[in-house]
């Protein structure tokens, strides 16, 4: 039972024939606990930016499975306890219009409102500072700030109530390990794990966030899976998949068969689609399923798929509809 997420952009190399040059730039390994239900959404998916609106071409596109829709916290949740659902109600019925199931996303971290930021400040929180990739100094809340986690499950019960009984919205994507995205990140280079240290974290701690807001999504949401993006966390715990690990299984035993667990760590160039077979072959030996994004079809709009991109991602990843489920480590 899979996901795949697709979109396609302008190639970087337009002399090259386009069947040529499928670029997959991301994959996602999605698994379930448990024998999943014949109604989870799989396939291609549409990826939108925060807070865009998906074109008609996608929403027509009958190789197009299902709509990804992002919102940041601050369009969502502009003031403390106002809602401006407009976008979001949308967006879900227009996806629902066309017959596209919804994995919903709201982004908790890099675009949470200044009013949590502030409230957190006013609380006498605690702040953690780190590099991100682009080398920008960034201050987060810690992850187990009782202020942001009293925020956060206040807008994940509103985002609930909203849409719990919406049978368009499939899958809701959660996270609390992400100090830059939706996407578990952890930072952990030497001099992150040194701070860690000096803000207090634990593991222990870590873990406890985590069902903390697992429990509240899946709550909120008591009908739809709930993805989780999982990572390593370097040296800061007992090894660098444990937390992980630990999430994981502790969620499972409590909501059997509900959780989609997402690792986005595959890249790779496949110069010639005849490279798909031993592609296949080497995913089908990992028990590994795809969520990709794709690129090298210049006559494709950015982030929307055109109906031939999409059908030869479908024949390239067509084992993601057969692969048994595995469980991350």
């Amino acid at each position: 039972m899979q996901l795949l997420r697709f979109s396609s952009s302008h190639s970087p190399h337009p002399r090259k024939s386009p069947a040529l040059r499928l670029a997959v730039l991301a994959a996602t390994f999605l698994a379930f606990a448990h024998p999943a239900p014949a109604d989870v959404p799989r396939g291609v998916f549409c990826l939108l930016p925060a807070g865009a609106k998906c074109s008609q071409t996608a929403l027509s596109n009958p190789s197009v499975d299902g709509i990804s829709i992002r919102q940041a916290w601050s369009d969502l949740e502009p003031t403390e306890g106002h809602y401006d659902w407009t976008y979001l109600d949308s967006e879900v019925a227009r996806a629902a219009g066309a017959g596209k199931p919804v994995l919903l996303r709201i982004l908790t971290q890099g675009s949470k409102p200044a009013w949590v930021t502030n409230a957190v400040t006013a609380a006498g929180g605690t702040f953690f500072s780190f590099d991100d990739g682009d080398a920008v100094r960034t201050t987060i809340p810690v992850f187990w700030d009782p202020t942001f986690l009293a925020k956060k499950k206040v807008m994940i019960a509103a985002l609930g109530a909203h849409f719990g009984g919406n049978p368009a919205v499939k899958i809701v994507a959660i996270n609390f390990a992400n100090a830059a995205s939706e996407d578990w990140n952890v930072p952990h280079t030497v001099d992150d794990v040194a701070a860690w240290a000096k803000v207090g974290y634990t593991t222990q701690k870590l873990l406890d966030t985590g069902k903390t807001v697992l429990d509240a999504a899946m709550k909120a949401f008591p009908t739809q899976y709930i993805a989780l993006a999982v990572a390593g966390n370097g040296k800061l715990d007992p090894d660098v998949n444990y937390a992980a690990r630990n999430a994981i299984a502790t969620v499972r035993a409590s909501y059997p068969g509900r959780l989609v667990v997402q690792k986005n760590s595959l890249a790779v160039f496949i110069r010639r689609l005849l490279e798909r077979d031993a592609l296949r072959r080497s995913l089908r030996r990992a028990g590994l399923t795809l969520r990709v994004r794709c690129s090298g079809f210049p006559t494709a709009t950015r982030l929307i798929a055109t109906t031939a991109a999409c059908k030869i991602a479908r024949q390239t990843f067509c084992i993601a509809r057969s692969m048994p489920a595995s469980a991350t480590g």
